[in-house]
């Protein structure tokens, strides 16, 4: 009988391993204001890219960074660091992308400070007025990047993640709605978009004239990751990001951990908590509830009356798999990596 029992949980655990390596990682396109603690949260991100099937990393701009930064090669510096990194990333998971892979799918969005004159460098909140529209404006790489993945005969789910404004979104919408009309309702109704606020206009616009698209709006971001939330990090910063952890680490542009737009792409990481499959499970990317009034936008929700609860809890399981993942980038071998599984 001891025998049998142990016969079918050896079974059943090679069940769990198996669906665990056949889940299909989720699809991924990360918008970025580059704003400092964008630049922070790319180096994780980019930590995390076995995990996801990257399709895209669009520069673009926000209320906060008018003329955003693609002028400045820092996502090209960073990509330049973790090509150096690579050998051993791959040790760890052969599913890291090549740089050569993600320098392919890099693309410049909407950058026009003229899409932005009639907003204050303040956030703009779920369920206002739509003030424009973005029937007029140029098409741009980025937004072209967008249309084109949603185009495609893939009905998975598209993680559409606006670490700064969702202008390029929009446009690509828009052109979807206009130009391919026969295709446009499947197209959008793959996005989830996360917003980490929103960061232009966009945000309203797509709630009103794109229902199907499904709006996360994140502002528990704010006491939880964004500056001044984790100032018990500057050691951790120093000792596991900055030093002696790779030339990627080392170009981590704060003094502690400062990334407001990371739960944006922490939401869509398989860790096992499901986030992903619905909003209102929770994860390291937090938790949604449904806004009244509309039937695919979701904000932050109460825990315990709290709205960053759902993001607080899981910091520090972030902040460890962050911290395994740089051993990766200075290890050569796979046992003498600090492997941390996260609770």
């Amino acid at each position: 009988m001891k025998e049998l029992l142990t016969c079918i949980l050896f079974v059943c655990f090679l069940n769990v391993c198996e669906a665990k390596q056949t889940k299909e990682k989720p699809r991924v396109i990360a918008m970025t204001d580059g704003e400092i603690d964008d630049q922070s949260s790319m180096i994780r991100f980019l930590l995390y890219t076995c995990d996801i099937e990257l399709l895209a990393i669009i520069e673009t701009n926000s209320v906060f960074q008018r003329s955003g930064h693609s002028n400045e090669p820092w996502l090209e510096k960073q990509l330049d660091a973790y090509e150096q990194v690579y050998p051993n990333l791959i040790i760890y998971n052969p599913d890291y992308p090549s740089v050569n892979k993600i320098r392919s799918v890099c693309f410049i969005g909407d950058e026009d400070e003229n899409h932005l004159k009639v907003y204050p460098k303040k956030p703009v909140f779920t369920g206002k007025e739509v003030i424009y529209k973005p029937d007029n404006w140029n098409d741009t790489p980025g937004s072209d990047r967008i249309v084109e993945v949603l185009l495609e005969k893939d009905n998975r789910p598209v993680h559409i993640q606006a670490w700064g404004g969702g202008n390029t979104a929009a446009r690509a919408f828009y052109k979807l709605k206009t130009k391919y009309p026969s295709e446009y309702e499947r197209a959008v109704s793959k996005v989830v978009m996360y917003n980490i606020w929103y960061q232009d206009g966009a945000g309203n616009y797509i709630e009103t004239y794109h229902p199907k698209v499904k709006m996360l709006f994140c502002g528990s971001f704010s006491g939880t990751w964004n500056y001044n939330s984790q100032k018990n990090t500057y050691d951790f910063i120093t000792n596991e990001v900055k030093n002696n952890h790779g030339p990627l680490g080392a170009l981590y542009p704060q003094k502690y951990v400062s990334e407001g737009d990371s739960p944006a792409f922490l939401y869509s990481i398989a860790n096992d908590l499901r986030s992903d499959e619905n909003p209102g499970y929770g994860g390291w990317g937090g938790r949604f509830t449904k806004l009244e009034g509309f039937a695919n936008v979701y904000k932050d929700a109460l825990d315990d009356g709290d709205d960053r609860k759902s993001l607080r809890r899981w910091i520090e399981d972030a902040n460890r798999d962050f911290q395994a993942r740089l051993d990766y980038c200075v290890s050569p071998k796979y046992e003498d990596a600090m492997l941390i599984t996260p609770r």
